[in-house]
């Protein structure tokens, strides 16, 4: 057993040393751990590194464009139901919804989205659009729409969201593709096979010195894309109108052929004998007479019909012809003052 007396702070001691006797000081050595100095952050402050498992330093200056650490402290978000209200200069964690996803409101200005997600859909309560702000999305690829009965490229679209209404404003900046497709209300002279039509404004050009009863006003009409394109085009007239502009009264008689008459009919010249062309006639000879719109100068009438109509030319066309006998003596007022149009359905 050694006996120590006086015993040095600073002497470096190896063994085991047992005091049991005498006076003196045991000195334990702070400035190193495992024989290498500490490093100290200020006098009498030690400096202390945080280490991964691996050794690692993943600690960063909170300042930007810093070499990044070889690990990274990982950032943890929390789900509240109520968030807590932040005081201004205060923490707080970052936010999850209940399904564990990141809740990023962007408060103002515009979001500009590229290569917008077919998939993608706004709601209400989703907040993907600001109240109030203009949102753009950006030309859409094909891709991004392809599948059955998908749009293909709209150039841009701005939207406007309004989070009161639960509504999306959209305004196209650019022109649709072509196709066949329509939006809105559509105003439309000629349709595919099955659906409703009107051959539009039909305006023969008249004499404005006085016709006689009985004589042909306009010269044949010939109405060109009548029938749809088929084998035998065909069609269904469902309704008949015409309108005197200038409140001239006399009645009209219509005749409608389902071919290229022989006869000539000339403006202001009797009406001339049908003879074989009557049977080319799509059906009786149809007249109206016209009444004077309740408040205005203008005299309309208009019959409603049920008639199979075919176009019978030698070389099929999708035309239809029309000639007018007028009814009395009439003077008209101008050389467009008559009018008329066809309504029917496509077979």
């Amino acid at each position: 057993m050694a006996h120590v007396t006086n015993f040095l702070a600073t002497q470096a001691v190896s063994g085991t040393v047992t005091a049991n006797a005498g006076t003196g000081t045991f000195g334990t050595n702070v400035a190193q751990i495992g024989g290498s100095a500490i490093s100290t952050a200020s006098a009498g402050v030690q400096k202390v590194g945080i280490t991964g498992n691996s050794g690692a330093a993943f600690d960063c200056a909170s300042t930007q464009n810093i070499p990044t650490a070889a690990n990274m402290v990982i950032v943890g978000a929390e789900f509240n139901t109520t968030p807590t209200a932040i005081t201004s200069g205060n923490s707080s964690p970052l936010q999850l919804d209940s399904a564990a996803n990141l809740l990023v409101n962007v408060k103002a200005g515009a979001v500009n989205v590229s290569n917008f997600p077919a998939t993608q859909t706004v709601s209400g309560a989703s907040g993907a659009f600001v109240d109030g702000a203009i949102a753009t999305i950006g030309t859409l690829a094909d891709a991004a729409w392809s599948g059955s009965g998908n749009s293909s490229v709209i150039a841009a679209l701005k939207a406007v969201y309004n989070k009161v209404a639960g509504t999306l404003t959209a305004t196209l900046s650019g022109a649709l593709p072509a196709g066949t497709n329509t939006i809105g209300n559509v105003n439309i002279n000629t349709m595919s096979a099955g659906l409703n039509y009107t051959t539009g404004a039909i305006v023969p050009t008249i004499s404005t010195t006085a016709y006689s009863a009985g004589q042909c006003i306009g010269g044949l009409q010939t109405i060109s894309n009548f029938f749809r394109t088929s084998a035998q085009p065909s069609a269904l007239v469902n309704g008949l109108s015409i309108l005197w502009k200038g409140a001239e009264t006399a009645p009209l008689t219509f005749y409608m052929f389902s071919k290229l008459p022989a006869a000539t009919f000339t403006n202001q010249a009797v009406f001339p004998a049908l003879g074989a062309d009557a049977a080319n006639l799509l059906a009786a000879p149809i007249t109206i007479t016209p009444s004077l719109m309740p408040g205005l100068t203008t005299n309309m009438g208009s019959v409603q019909l049920n008639i199979s109509a075919v176009n019978n030319d030698s070389t099929l066309s999708t035309n239809l012809y029309v000639a007018i006998e007028v009814g009395a003596a009439v003077t008209p007022n101008g050389p467009n003052d008559l009018v008329f149009w066809l309504t029917g359905v496509r077979d």
